[in-house]
C-alpha cells in the first residue's frame, strides 16, 4: 500500500536519500534545499511504501512575463523514487497527487523539463510549451491544470534556486 503525504520536518534526511537514490547524485537534492531556503517549493510530497519513504515530488512556482503581466504555473521539480520501488506506480501516484494539489491551490498549468513519454500520461506535452521562452525551451513539458486555461505565451521567469543548472 502506498500512502501520500505532505513532508513533514522530521522526512528531510530520508527526502534527501530517496533523491539521491533515484538520480544517483547530488544536484538535484541540493535543487530541493536551495528551493526550500528560498522558500520557492510550493509543494513537497512524500510516499511511503512497505514502512518507509520511497518517494518524492516537489513543484515550484515558476513565472511566465508577457505583455499581458505575470502568470504563475507549478514547476515539478523533481521526481523521485528509490530504484527498487519503481515500477510500482509510486511515481504516477505523486504526480497525480502532486498535480491535483496544484489544481487546488488554482494553477492553471503544470511545467516540467522531463520524457515525453512518462509524463505525458499525466497531460504534459511539448505543444503546451511551445509558445514559452526559456533555456530549456524545446525540452519543457506543459500540462493544463483547469478545464479552459489561457495557452501560456511568454518568458519563463525561473525559481532563483535554478542559478547554475544545466
Amino acid at each position: 500500500m502506498i500512502e501520500i503525504r505532505e513532508q513533514r520536518a522530521g522526512d528531510q534526511e530520508d527526502a534527501d536519500g530517496v533523491i539521491r537514490a533515484a538520480f544517483g547524485q547530488e544536484d538535484e537534492v541540493a535543487l530541493v534545499a536551495a528551493l526550500k531556503k528560498n522558500s520557492e517549493l510550493l509543494l513537497s510530497l512524500i510516499a511511503e511504501a512497505d514502512g518507509r519513504i520511497a518517494g518524492h515530488i516537489g513543484f515550484a512556482r515558476g513565472w511566465v512575463q508577457s505583455e499581458g503581466g505575470r502568470t504563475a504555473f507549478a514547476w515539478l521539480v523533481p521526481l523521485s523514487v528509490t530504484p527498487d520501488h519503481q515500477k510500482r506506480g509510486i511515481g504516477t501516484a505523486l504526480v497525480n497527487a502532486g498535480l491535483e494539489r496544484c489544481r487546488e491551490k488554482g494553477f492553471a498549468h503544470a511545467i516540467v523539463v522531463g520524457d515525453p513519454a512518462y509524463y505525458g500520461r499525466f497531460g504534459f506535452t511539448g505543444e503546451g510549451a511551445e509558445d514559452l521562452v526559456s533555456r530549456w525551451s524545446g525540452a519543457l513539458l506543459a500540462a493544463p491544470l483547469s478545464q479552459t486555461p489561457a495557452r501560456l505565451r511568454g518568458r519563463v521567469i525561473e525559481p532563483a534556486a535554478f542559478e547554475g543548472l544545466e
